[in-house]
Parts: structure tokens; C-alpha cells; sequence
């Protein structure tokens, strides 16, 4: 009898939903129990939970099924693969909820309130487009370290989104429910610098709200797809132009930004102009890019290996570049 009634009033719930809890899933069925588990337990029940599943197997569609009992979850498997980030896009297609919150299989809520506490605070200010936690990473070792913004952070971030290409000090996705709006959607052709763009995209919209309490655990370990592309020039380099390319503000800040375009053209080595190109793969290449390939392809390679050095020619080209 109790089961049919928590069944019942979640499918009310599940029809109109506050938030939607949006899962791309891909095999590590082990995982994704965790996480639903955690879902499980929310004190808040106005939420739905989608799960689009990338696998190539059946893991996950018998643990959702199997998990349904009581707590149904919507499950799509998707035809063929569509990688990330376009299994995150299946799954928000999905969403009917007022706010979406993208919660990786490998990630889970961290207190019984998290839903609760982020609703509310995102009842309490309409105008804000998004809202974020503080999260836990958790190693595969289990020690935890604590992911937070600063008041002085949050207040830039609001004041100036473009500074979060500068560090990402939101966080990983999961930490993170927005306000569903007609045509937010994560990037197809990026990877490494998809949250980063998808959070300037939401703040188009509105501020964001920052919550202190950890809500949010995210799982680390060696799977994960920024750790395959991070160190990856025909990645990073290509999402780089793609995203500078979307808004002239997000290069123009200054020295910051010029150094830390600096320090990633010397760690991949990319010396030429031809080089260059062929890294973009097809998007423009911004006129700082080419500037500072043409000034460190002029030094020699191992003098840029010298700390002090590379800083001592950076700056100069920097300061040229003021009067290009």
C-alpha cells in the first residue's frame, strides 16, 4: 500500500515537475545505482529524472528498470552513440521541469535537501538564470576536497561572465541547475570547454545564485572524458577559436587572458602559422593566436621552457600587441 502511494505521487509530480534531473548515461551501471540512490532520497519530490543512455550494452537499461520499482525514471536509450556533450542535449530535450539540473551518472547529490535548497533558492530570485553549489571532489580513494566560489568570485562572475574562461570557478556540471530557456543547449562540437560555454550562455540570461553548502559529490576517476582530451591539441586548440570566435569581449581581457593563451601555445609547441591552421580544423583563427604563435616561433623553444624567461618575452609581445 505505501509503495503505491509513493509511485502515485511521483508520477503526479513526474507530470509537473519543478526540476528536471537530466542523467547522460554511459555503461558504469555501478555508478549510476549511486546516483539514483541519492535521487531516491530527496526530501524533495517535485522532480523527474531522465536518463538517455549512450552504452552499448544493456547495463544500464536493467538497472533502471530493476530501480524503477516505486521511483519510475524515464529511460531513453538512444539509436546509436551520440558522445558527449549531445547525450546531455537528449536528455534536456526531454526535460518538462521549470529548472534542469545535468547530473552525470558518476556524480550524486550529497544531502537529502539538495533539490530542496536549490528550488528554493531559485524561487527566491526570478531574475537569475542559474544556480550553483558548493561540490566535493571525491577520489577514487575517497578523500574529498571542497570546490567553492568566493564572494569576490560570484560578484565578478555576475559582473563579468567572460572570466570564468579565465578559471572555471562554477565547477562541473552537475553542481549546477538553470532555468530552462527555449534553445540553451550544450555545444555539439566541444568538449573540453563545454560548461565553460554553456554557463556564459545561461548568464545571457541572468545572474546566477551561488549556494555555499556542498550539495553535489563529483566522482573522479581516470574515465572521464576531460582527462582523454585535456592534454590534447587537436581539442582544446579547435574549442579555443570556436568559443573566442562566439563574443569579441570574451579575448579582450587583458593581460590575464593573454597569458593564459601564452602558456597554452608554448605547452603544445605549436610554432607556425600552417600548424595553426591545421589545429583550428576549420573555425577562424583569432588574430591572437596567430600574434602569439609568430612571436614564440622567433625564440628559441628551450628559452620558453625557462619560467622567468617566457614571462620576460610574453609580456614584450604583449605590449606589441596593444599597438596591432
Amino acid at each position: 500500500m505505501i509503495d503505491k502511494y509513493i509511485f502515485a505521487k511521483y508520477t503526479i509530480y513526474m507530470n509537473n515537475p519543478r526540476i528536471s534531473v537530466c542523467i547522460p548515461a554511459y555503461k558504469q551501471p555501478i555508478l549510476l545505482e549511486r546516483c539514483l540512490h541519492s535521487l531516491r532520497l530527496q526530501e524533495h519530490a517535485e522532480f523527474e529524472v531522465i536518463v538517455t543512455d549512450d552504452s552499448p550494452d544493456d547495463s544500464v537499461a536493467d538497472l533502471v528498470r530493476d530501480f524503477r520499482a516505486g521511483f519510475p525514471v524515464r529511460y531513453e536509450k538512444n539509436p546509436s552513440a551520440l558522445g558527449s556533450p549531445e547525450n546531455w542535449n537528449a536528455a534536456l530535450a526531454l526535460a518538462k521541469g521549470e529548472y534542469v539540473k545535468i547530473l552525470h551518472h558518476d556524480d550524486w547529490l550529497r544531502s537529502p535537501n539538495a533539490l530542496a535548497t536549490i528550488a528554493d533558492q531559485l524561487d527566491r530570485h526570478p531574475s537569475a538564470s542559474m544556480a550553483y553549489s558548493a561540490t566535493v571532489d571525491v577520489y577514487p580513494n575517497n578523500a574529498e576536497v571542497v570546490h567553492e566560489t568566493t564572494p569576490a568570485q560570484l560578484r565578478q562572475l555576475n559582473r563579468r561572465p567572460e572570466s570564468l574562461l579565465l578559471g572555471n570557478f562554477v565547477g562541473a556540471p552537475s553542481g549546477v541547475t538553470f532555468r530552462r530557456h527555449p534553445g540553451l543547449r550544450f555545444d555539439p562540437q566541444l568538449k573540453w570547454l563545454v560548461d565553460i560555454d554553456f554557463y556564459l550562455e545561461a548568464l545571457k540570461h541572468g545572474p546566477a545564485v551561488y549556494i555555499p553548502e556542498p550539495l553535489v559529490n563529483i566522482g573522479l576517476h581516470e574515465m572521464q572524458v576531460t582527462n582523454a582530451v585535456q592534454h590534447d591539441p587537436a581539442v582544446v586548440l579547435p574549442e579555443w577559436a570556436r568559443v573566442l570566435g562566439k563574443d569579441p569581449r570574451y579575448v579582450k581581457q587583458g593581460w590575464k587572458m593573454y597569458d593564459l593563451l601564452w602558456r597554452m601555445f608554448r605547452n603544445f609547441g605549436v610554432r607556425s602559422q600552417d600548424e595553426l591552421v591545421r589545429y583550428c580544423a576549420g573555425n577562424p583563427v583569432p588574430a591572437v593566436f596567430r600574434q602569439i604563435v609568430q612571436a614564440q616561433g622567433q625564440v628559441p623553444a628551450a628559452l620558453l621552457r625557462i619560467g622567468p624567461a617566457s614571462k620576460a618575452v610574453m609580456s614584450a609581445a604583449w605590449v606589441r600587441s596593444l599597438w596591432l
